[in-house]
């Protein structure tokens, strides 16, 4: 087992990037809950949409999250099941080295806008 011991200040297993990464999902949640009679015209399945923005407000869930299939040789940071995950927000195909060198790169590079951007940018999917 590898642990992901070259972290930097913004990464995931710091309590920095985590604590950004809940306001990051928090301020999601208040935009899609507050927008929702426009946002939900987007969104596929609506009363999903709703559930899944009350999931991510009371920390049961975040915005993005690592894809299901990570290979296990890998200590990622725990994290919250994703509504979506990084590698299907950004379009991939969820191979198993893929997987593992988009799990390990969020992990260590996590920025806030990259979030963002793949979350509004998977706006049909929020209702999964």
């Amino acid at each position: 087992v590898h642990d992901l011991h070259i972290m930097e200040r913004h990464a995931l297993s710091s309590a920095a990037g985590r604590r950004t990464k809940r306001i990051v999902d928090v301020l999601l949640a208040v935009l899609f809950g507050l927008g929702a009679p426009l946002w939900i015209w987007a969104v596929k399945d609506r009363p999903a949409f709703l559930r899944n923005i009350g999931r991510v407000l009371s920390g049961a869930s975040t915005w993005v999250g690592f894809h299901p299939g990570r290979h296990r040789t890998f200590k990622l940071p725990r994290l919250r099941q994703g509504v979506i995950d990084a590698v299907t927000a950004q379009g991939l195909r969820p191979d198993p080295l893929t997987v593992d060198r988009v799990n390990i790169t969020y992990a260590k590079d996590y920025h806030p806008w990259q979030d963002i951007r793949w979350t509004l940018g998977n706006l049909a999917r929020l209702g999964d």
